[in-house]
């Protein structure tokens, strides 16, 4: 039992529904219906368009009425965001979450101009790994939206400087995948 559900929680493409077959070496048996499942969900992730991203900004605000009209974001201060996704198909789908840089693309521009990552960042970002690890797996149920991730902008950025911020994400989900939607918000950071 408990090796049934280490292969479940650590295959995507296993699910607690399909029956595992473990031969007596030790490996586990693919069944056709199993090669089948991670077949569809691989093509369903080649093309995430069904999959809608939104970004959350997570307020500094202690203030409850402050909350409602400013992000409260000062300059050279933690800026911290939430990654919403909702799956529009009829369907669940289930995937890995690995590195926090690699699936994620972000722009953030600064009163119109681009900023670039911070050093060490781009390289770990701009290179894409040659595989895909798996920290943890979601699964989006059909027309539901849950957060997968946060994302602080401090592991991507120096210190954002006082200024109208526009940030735009998107993600994949495969190394030869194509994107989701981009995503869009905009916050403001004021001086210290």
């Amino acid at each position: 039992m408990l090796l049934s559900l280490v292969l479940a929680a650590a295959s995507p493409a296993v699910s607690q529904q399909d029956k595992l077959k473990i031969n007596k070496h030790g490996q586990l048996e693919i069944t056709p219906e199993m090669a089948e499942k991670a077949r569809r969900r691989g093509e369903r992730l080649r093309d995430p368009s069904f999959i809608k991203l939104e970004i959350e900004p997570i307020s500094n605000c202690q203030d409850e009425e402050a909350k409602k009209i400013a992000d409260c974001y000062k300059a050279h201060g933690k800026v911290v965001l939430n990654l919403l996704m909702t799956n529009t198909s009829s369907e669940s789908i289930k995937f890995a979450i690995g590195s926090p840089y690699w699936p994620n693309s972000l722009q953030l521009f600064r009163d119109g101009e681009l900023v670039p990552y911070r050093k060490d960042t781009a390289e770990i970002a701009d290179k894409p790994p040659v595989a895909l690890y798996n920290n943890y797996s979601v699964e989006l149920k059909p027309g539901k939206t849950q957060v997968v991730g946060v994302i602080s902008l401090a592991g991507w950025y120096e210190p954002l400087e006082p200024g109208h911020y526009q940030l735009d994400i998107k993600r994949r989900f495969l190394l030869d995948g194509g994107w989701t939607n981009t995503a869009s918000t905009t916050f403001e950071v004021e001086p210290e």
